[in-house]
C-alpha cells in the first residue's frame, strides 16, 4: 500500500485534477466543480489554509478528503469555537476497497493543526462514509429526522414510474427524471410571488439574501444555549454563494424583519434537482413562522419539499405535520446523521463537551440543513 499510493496536501497546482476527480461526486461539469472548490475552500472565511488531502497512484489523483472551516457557538453567555467540517470524500473507481478510506483519514487527522479546532464534524456524509467513519473514532450525534412533503403530481409521477418499470421493454423509460412539471420549480415560485396582489401576511420573496438584516435578526433572538453555527453577515454572505445551489428568500416584516425562510434547489446533475429544501427558518413568533411556511408552499407549489426536523421545537414540527410533511424513510437506514470526533490533540472521550453541553446528546444541538452542504 505505501509503495502504491502517496498522500499530499492540496495546492493550487492541483485544482484542475481535483475538479476532474470530483466529477464522480460534485457534478459532471468541470467548470462548476472548479467554482465550488474555490468557493468552499479558497473563499472560506474561517480558515487561512486549505486542508484537503489527496491520494496519488502512479502520478494520477485517485482520492480526496476535504476539511472546510466553520464557526460555532454555544452556552449563555455565548462562547464561540472553530470546528473542522469533514466532507467531499471521493475515491475513484478501480481504487475502492483497497483501504484508501482509512489511509487518507488517518493521514488527515495526523496532519490537521489543532489550534482552536478541538473537534471535527461531518454533516453530509453518505452511508458508506458514515459507516467507515464510525470505525475510526467518529461518533453519531443522532439521525436528523428528514421529513418530506410530496404534491399530488409527484405522487402520481412516482406511481407511473413504478408501473412502467415493471413492464418488460419499458423499464428504461421509468428513469425519465424529472417529469416536466418537476423542473425548475423556482420559476413557478418567482412567477406566483410576482403576481400576488399583495404580500400574504407581509411576506415577500427575494432572489438575493439581505445578509445584514438576517444577521441582525438572528442576533436579536434569545439564545437557548444549544450548539449552533454562528449566523452572522459574513457567514450568510459566503454561504449563499454556493455555486451548486440556487436560493430563494422569504421575508416577513416591513421596516424590520420578523422572520425569514430560506429555500434552495440543486443545480448540479449529481444533486437532487427536483426538491425544494428548507435550509433555514426563523421567526419572532409562531404565527409568523407558520405564515412563512404556508406562503412558501402556496407560492411554490413544489413537487417535493425536504426539511430536517430532529432539533426543531415541538411547535415547528407541528407546523410541518399540518403542512403534510411526513418521515422520508431515510431514518430507517440511519441517515442523514451528524458525526463528531476530536481533532488532533483534542479532548478525551469523557470530555466531549462544549460550553457544558455534551456533544453526543442530540438535545445539545440546534442543527439545520443550512449548516450542511446538502442545504
Amino acid at each position: 500500500m505505501k509503495g502504491a499510493y502517496e498522500i499530499s496536501r492540496y495546492g493550487p497546482e492541483h485544482k484542475s485534477q481535483v475538479a476532474e476527480l470530483q466529477k464522480e461526486l460534485w457534478s459532471s461539469d468541470i467548470r462548476l466543480n472548479t467554482a465550488y472548490l474555490e468557493w468552499k475552500y479558497e473563499q472560506n472565511p474561517y480558515l487561512d489554509n486549505i486542508p484537503i488531502y489527496l491520494v496519488w497512484h502512479r502520478g494520477a489523483l485517485v482520492a480526496m478528503r476535504g476539511f472546510y472551516g466553520s464557526l460555532w457557538e454555544a452556552g449563555r453567555p455565548r462562547q464561540q469555537f472553530k470546528v473542522y467540517c469533514a466532507d467531499d470524500l471521493v475515491i475513484a473507481h478501480g481504487h475502492r476497497n483497497r483501504g484508501l478510506f482509512t489511509l487518507i483519514n488517518r493521514a488527515a487527522f495526523e496532519d490537521l493543526p489543532a489550534g482552536g479546532d478541538r473537534f471535527a464534524i461531518t454533516l453530509s456524509g453518505g452511508r458508506t462514509t458514515v459507516l467507515g467513519s464510525l470505525t475510526m473514532g467518529w461518533k453519531s450525534i443522532g439521525v436528523m429526522q428528514q421529513v418530506r412533503r410530496e404534491s399530488r403530481g409527484a405522487v402520481l409521477a412516482r406511481q407511473v414510474r413504478r408501473v412502467i418499470g415493471a413492464v418488460p421493454g419499458f423499464r428504461k423509460y421509468s428513469r425519465w427524471w424529472p417529469a416536466p412539471w418537476e423542473r425548475d420549480q423556482f420559476a413557478r415560485l418567482d412567477a406566483r410571488a410576482a403576481s400576488a396582489s399583495s404580500a400574504a401576511g407581509g411576506v415577500r420573496l427575494a432572489r438575493e439574501p439581505n445578509v445584514e438584516a438576517m444577521a441582525d435578526f438572528v442576533a436579536a433572538l434569545e439564545m437557548d444555549g444549544r450548539i449552533r453555527h454562528v449566523r452572522n453577515a459574513a457567514y450568510f454572505a459566503w454561504r449563499f454563494r454556493n455555486p451548486m445551489h440556487e436560493y430563494r428568500f422569504l421575508y416577513a416584516g416591513e421596516s424590520r424583519l420578523t422572520g425569514y425562510l430560506v429555500l434552495r434547489r440543486g443545480v448540479s446533475d449529481r444533486f437532487d434537482q427536483i426538491s425544494a429544501y428548507i435550509s433555514d427558518w426563523e421567526a419572532s413568533d409562531l404565527g409568523v413562522k407558520e405564515e412563512l411556511l404556508r406562503t412558501a408552499i402556496r407560492w411554490g407549489g413544489f413537487s417535493h419539499m425536504i426539511a430536517w426536523a430532529a432539533t426543531l421545537s415541538d411547535a415547528a414540527r407541528g407546523m410541518l405535520d399540518r403542512a403534510g410533511f411526513v418521515d422520508s424513510g431515510a431514518a430507517a437506514h440511519g441517515m442523514p446523521c451528524v458525526l463528531v470526533r476530536p481533532a488532533r490533540g483534542g479532548p478525551a472521550e469523557g470530555e466531549w463537551t462544549i460550553a457544558g453541553r455534551p456533544l453526543l446528546d442530540l438535545a445539545s444541538w440546534d442543527l439545520r440543513l443550512l449548516y450542511s452542504m446538502v442545504g
